[in-house]
């Protein structure tokens, strides 16, 4: 896991892949949970790739940590898909990628980060998302700001 401790460090990380996470396998509960959850189809292929999606926090928590933050939410996703199918008993784990570190105000940011969810054995991964997350630090350093001074 990679510790970013404030925003100079996530700039200086565009770019650079991080992981990969350990491997997650899925079981037919965790399947079974999510179509309770959403009412999506079930059966043995993980219902059209939102849980799939929905593991991306999962993974990148488990390959970057922010420190110093007051709050993070997530802002949307610019781009997603699913170039194969997850299937129950299927090991995936995941990689991901900084592309986009934008400073909205001094002390916060906007940050798209592209999370790919690999298949154990397969050539294709199961998920590539572009994700958009926005962070606010406790204290407010900015791009150029020397945290050390304030």
């Amino acid at each position: 896991m990679e510790t970013f401790r404030d925003i100079p460090s996530l700039v200086a990380a565009t770019g650079r892949s991080l992981g990969p996470s350990g491997w997650l396998q899925i079981d037919q509960d965790r399947v079974d949970t999510f179509v309770r959850a959403t009412g999506e189809g079930g059966g043995t292929v993980v219902p059209d790739g939102f849980l799939t999606l929905s593991l991306v926090p999962y993974f990148v928590a488990r390959l970057r940590r922010v420190e110093d933050l007051a709050m993070g939410v997530n802002y949307g996703i610019d781009r997603a898909r699913f170039p194969a199918q997850v299937r129950v008993g299927d090991r995936i784990r995941g990689r991901t990628m900084l592309l986009t570190v934008t400073e909205l105000e001094a002390g916060s940011v906007q940050l798209v980060a592209r999370t790919t969810i690999e298949i154990a054995g397969s050539s294709k991964p199961a998920c590539v998302a572009d994700m958009v997350s926005r962070l606010w630090f406790r204290r407010r350093s900015g791009i150029g700001t020397d945290r050390s001074s304030q």
